[in-house]
């Protein structure tokens, strides 16, 4: 059965290893759920204003005053699934990811997400942080994938892993078939 999966790109970043990292999980869904209709967002360019909501959402839930929170209340609630593609800040998350999950309520509540975390270092606080706000805001996170970039051509000073394609050369692949398997 076809799901509508939403793919999260969650780097603030617009050219980083975090598209290279949101074309391999797209591609990776695409070859081996080819019903699926996979919908992605930018966390760099999606347009989630700092100060767009006068209310705690869960106080007020689904009862959005901005047009673009609105617009991603509705990303979040029409997919049957969620696949977080998130980098490693600092040992955690971007801000603009922790944004984008706070600003909504009951649109996590019981939603299939799959986390995907990559850092040079391999992710190993991320995931775990990821894991533990989307499961505080009510998803069921199904599956937990970390990727290591420094294995696959990071270069610190711009901050992109320009191998990150051959990702799909490691073990790194399989992990990520079985974890989108647990979307399905």
């Amino acid at each position: 059965m076809s799901k509508k999966v939403l793919v999260l790109k969650a780097s603030p970043r617009k050219q980083s290893t975090g598209e290279l990292a949101t074309k391999w999980v797209v591609d990776t869904l695409k070859a081996n759920y080819a019903d699926d209709q996979v919908t992605v967002v930018d966390l760099a360019t999606y347009s989630l204003p700092w100060n767009a909501e006068p209310y705690v959402p869960a106080a007020a839930p689904g009862e959005y005053v901005s047009e673009e929170v609105k617009a991603w209340s509705k990303e979040v609630s029409s997919a049957d699934a969620v696949v977080v593609v998130v980098p490693e800040y600092n040992s955690s998350y971007p801000g603009v990811f922790k944004h984008a999950v706070d600003l909504l309520s009951t649109e996590w509540a019981g939603k299939k997400v799959v986390v995907v975390g990559y850092s040079p270092s391999g992710a190993f606080y991320v995931v775990p942080e990821t894991t533990n706000l989307l499961t505080k805001v009510g998803a069921q996170v199904t599956a937990k994938l970390a990727v290591q970039s420094y294995v696959l051509g990071y270069e610190p000073k711009t901050g992109l892993s320009k191998d990150f394609a051959n990702v799909a050369n490691t073990d790194a692949q399989g992990n990520l078939v079985f974890a989108l398997s647990t979307l399905h």
